[in-house]
């Protein structure tokens, strides 16, 4: 199993970060890890979680 740390900043692209963990999820190999410092990088490393239209795996769906 290998491991990515994805950086996420305030001005990280949601639907980039939601991408890269989607295929992370998907693979299934993958352990990752999230890191972000601030209330702003918080906030754009949740959104992917809580907006299922974007990427419904984070959901539990099956593809």
């Amino acid at each position: 199993m290998s491991e990515n740390v994805f950086k996420v900043s305030s001005k990280s692209s949601v639907n980039a970060l939601a991408g890269a963990v989607a295929g992370g999820i998907r693979d299934g190999k993958v352990k990752l890890e999230l890191q972000a410092v601030g209330a702003a990088a918080v906030n754009q490393a949740l959104i992917p979680r809580y907006q299922p239209d974007l990427y419904p795996c984070f959901c539990g769906c099956d593809d």
